[in-house]
């Protein structure tokens, strides 16, 4: 069952790529055809907390150098 999604929502999809969304499931991978809330809940329940994890991590790392440092 599809119950409608409230502006926060539809706002955040619409700034989303196709990519994103259709690796979410959104069909057709448009923000109007956003799922159910459940949806980002199932999503992250599929990824490696591990993986995911070291993969913050990298990025906080290689953004949180001051880039004019190593110059």
């Amino acid at each position: 069952m599809r119950r409608p999604v409230d502006a926060w929502g539809h706002r955040w999809a619409s700034g989303q790529g196709t990519g994103i969304l259709a690796a979410l499931e959104v069909p057709g991978a448009s923000p109007q055809c956003l799922p159910v809330a459940t949806t980002l809940t199932r999503a992250l329940a599929r990824v490696d907390g591990d993986a995911l994890d070291r993969a913050v991590g990298h990025f906080v790392q290689v953004h949180a150098c001051d880039p004019l440092a190593a110059a």
